[in-house]
């Protein structure tokens, strides 16, 4: 008898096999139902099967104004939107089923949002992911975004509402909202974020790990950039800004949801988080302004924050002010130090106004 000899040619060759038989798994599927449809049909997919595990799911304009429904459980490996038509994506999660995204290389894991060609000032990428009794959960290094942008100001907006999910778990790197660095591919960029009646979202990224509108670049100032918080929402992250450079960002909860809740803590679920900015235009000299309206009144609040600014100015000398209002109704709000329209211009411009709004039996 002859033993097959553990050389290293055989090893490697083993090795490429083994890892092009993981490539013939992953790939990009694509929905193709322009009527809606159930996820577990093959034919409703652009390679004829359903999504696996460490495949990449994307919903254009096919399909948009129809339902799609998740009628077993998927786990994928990232999940974007980005119709172009206006038209909008429903994704129904049926009831006791989980849709996971599990992120397993750099990139975002969740994108709203489109950069074709064919995108306008006008143009909307509304999204939303429902599921009575049903989860969504995020993982990863990667991102949630959930923005649309444009060389021009104007009207363009991508939404993503899980108002109607029961539950959303994420632990990523980044939450960003109406949000895009000086230099990237996305201008002007604005977004709205409704996030589920239940939420633990836990943020281990580059800091800022929650971005509500800021633009390196230019600021969709037409627009504003919002947040609405679900029922229940524990978020933990080292550093939030709520309303960033060069625009309008608002954070508050959602009305349809009675006697809200929101937590907030560093990543580890239990120390300080670092800061929180609501209005922050200290970045650079611009004469774009920004305006931040933090309204928790509507709920309950446990916070444990090192350093809160309300409002931070531009630096100057440009004439771009910042304007921020945080309120909030009952709970604690722990803070070490608090700045309230904290100004770094040394001259006249870069103007900073801060209102903070303490009602009924809340601490500070």
């Amino acid at each position: 008898m002859k033993y097959l000899k553990n050389t290293p040619r055989i090893i490697a060759v083993l090795a490429v096999a083994i890892f092009c038989v993981q490539q013939l798994h992953a790939a990009t599927d694509i929905w193709n139902a322009p009527s809606g449809g159930n996820w577990s049909e093959n034919a409703n997919w652009s390679t004829l099967a359903a999504p696996q595990a460490g495949d990449d799911v994307q919903f254009g304009d096919v399909g948009a104004g129809s339902q799609n429904t998740m009628d077993q459980a998927f786990t994928i490996d990232s999940l974007f939107y980005n119709q172009d038509n206006g038209s909008a994506h429903t994704t129904l999660l049926n009831p006791g089923l989980t849709l996971t995204v599990s992120r397993q290389a750099s990139g975002d894991v969740l994108n709203v949002g489109s950069t074709s060609g064919a995108t306008t000032s006008s143009t909307l990428v509304p999204v939303a992911i429902q599921g009575p009794g049903a989860t969504l959960s995020l993982s990863g290094t990667g991102d949630l975004v959930v923005r649309q942008g444009n060389s021009s100001n104007g009207s363009h907006m991508a939404t993503l509402d899980m108002s109607a999910l029961d539950n959303f778990n994420a632990s990523i790197g980044r939450m960003l909202v109406g949000q895009a660095n000086a230099g990237a591919s996305v201008n002007r960029p604005s977004g709205t974020l409704y996030l589920a009646k239940t939420n633990t979202i836990t943020l281990s990224g580059a800091a800022p790990q929650v971005m509500v509108q800021d633009s390196g670049s230019n600021a969709n100032g037409s627009q504003v950039s919002a947040l609405y918080l679900g029922q229940v929402n524990f978020l933990y992250a080292d550093q939030f800004r709520w309303g960033g450079q060069k625009g309008n960002g608002n954070v508050t909860f959602n009305a349809i949801f009675s006697t809200p809740s929101l937590v907030i803590r560093n990543s580890d679920q239990v120390s300080r988080s670092t800061q929180l900015a609501v209005g922050d235009n200290s970045f650079a000299s611009s004469g774009n302004s920004t305006t931040a309206n933090a309204d928790l009144t509507a709920g309950t609040v446990d916070a444990l924050i090192d350093t809160v600014y309300v409002a931070r100015g531009n630096p100057g000398p440009s004439s771009g002010s910042c304007t921020g209002t945080l309120g909030w109704s009952a709970g604690t709000f722990d803070i070490n130090t608090l700045n309230i329209g904290y100004q770094i211009a040394t001259g006249a411009n870069g103007a900073a106004n801060g209102t903070v709004l303490v009602n009924n039996n809340s601490l500070v």
